[in-house]
């Protein structure tokens, strides 16, 4: 077979000729892959044109293979059953995986979503690892597609051809301030919000109007930003030592340990709850592993609710 190019070859040969070198017979090879005697005879022709070789030739107790067709007989056989593995449906054991699942998240649903299902894989998957980053860091959808993270978490993802998004929940936003606030005790007007000083998470370097502040320019109002932070803890530790108003998500602001102490109050504009979804790459959408990853996931949120 030496020389011979595989594209110029009809792989269809392969089970035939692994048929006839396993059985040493015609009549038997030609029923173990479902085709008729005189079949099998024409392609037992095909195959000996194709190596030189007779393959088969008769014995003193029927049928005996050649010394090529002894050589042949146990490299077909193994390269067949490697071919039938690699068509086989794939498979994750989550209880002896290692394997380690890449997730870009929001810092609020690292601490909805993240640490809750961090907890759930210690007992079911103690040996699968969790590599966290930010979103934000670049687009989402470029680090889906390059294979970077396996799976994104968090808000204002857009609609894109490659990439699948599942809604998770839908939360609204919240204020926080400091307990011993000067002008807010227990409750917040809209008047009262425009008219203090604000803080935004964002990790954008430049100044950019966010769906709030659109709502907001609806509604004829302006709010003052005094200070834009990267991530909610530093936002909550500056709202704990200033005067100024953080918004974030409820669930979040409601349950993170870092905002305990502070007033958590109901947001004065009348904003409709946002969505916290999941997203992930087309390419993944039926990997057994990311698809187990995502159930991990949905099951964590579907917790959160009782």
């Amino acid at each position: 077979m030496a020389g011979i190019r595989l594209t110029s070859i009809n792989l269809n040969l392969l089970p035939a000729l692994d048929a006839v070198l396993q059985e040493c017979h015609v009549t038997r090879a030609a029923a173990r892959i479902g085709v008729t005697q005189s079949a099998m005879s024409y392609t037992l022709r095909q195959l000996r044109d194709l190596f030189d070789d007779p393959l088969l030739v008769r014995g003193p107790h029927g049928m005996v293979r050649t010394a090529r067709g002894e050589e042949l007989a146990p490299r077909v056989r193994a390269a067949l059953e490697e071919v039938e593995r690699a068509l086989e449906p794939g498979h994750f054991d989550p209880a002896t995986s290692a394997r380690g699942f890449s997730i870009a998240t929001a810092d609020s649903t690292f601490f909805t979503v993240v640490l809750p299902l961090q907890q759930a894989l210690a007992a079911r998957a103690p040996n699968v690892r969790l590599r966290l980053s930010l979103l934000g860091l670049r687009p989402y959808e470029e680090r889906l597609e390059s294979g970077e993270i396996d799976v994104a978490l968090g808000m204002g993802f857009d609609d894109h051809p490659r990439v699948h998004r599942q809604l998770l929940y839908s939360e609204p936003y919240a204020c926080v301030v400091r307990p011993d606030h000067p002008r807010i005790q227990g409750s917040l007007t809209l008047e009262q919000f425009v008219a203090e000083r604000h803080i935004i998470v964002t990790r954008k370097t430049s100044r950019e109007s966010t769906p709030m502040d659109e709502q907001l320019a609806t509604l004829g109002h302006e709010r003052v930003i005094a200070m834009q932070v990267p991530a909610f803890p530093l936002g909550l530790a500056a709202a704990r030592t200033t005067d100024l108003v953080l918004s974030g998500p409820a669930r979040f602001l409601r349950t993170e340990p870092a905002a305990m102490g502070l007033q958590v109050l109901d947001h004065p504009l009348p904003a409709g709850p946002f969505p916290v979804s999941m997203t992930w790459h087309a390419r993944g959408d039926r990997d057994p592993a990311n698809q187990w990853l995502r159930a991990q996931i949905d099951a964590v949120v579907q917790g959160m609710s009782r």
